[in-house]
């Protein structure tokens, strides 16, 4: 399914250790979609990107923002 908008498309990607939460938006007071996306068991990266995948294909975003990981304040394990 593609969703079609107006202006530049934006998703943003904010990774879990449940699977992945998002944003897709035009601008901050125009979100289109957000929620997360649960992925668990052995194959949860693969599973999480197959997700991340269907929403890229389903909205078309113009930029795809993520955390910088090396950021001081950023907590992510290895």
């Amino acid at each position: 399914m593609n969703i079609s908008h107006r202006g530049d498309t934006i998703l943003a990607l904010y990774p879990t250790t449940r699977g992945i939460g998002f944003i897709v938006m035009q601008s901050p007071l125009a979100p289109i979609d957000w929620g997360t996306r649960d992925s668990r068991g052995k194959q949860k990266n693969a599973v999480c990107l197959k997700k991340v995948s269907a929403l890229i294909d389903a909205h078309q975003p113009d930029a795809i923002i993520l955390e910088d990981p090396t950021a001081e304040g950023s907590v992510r394990s290895d």
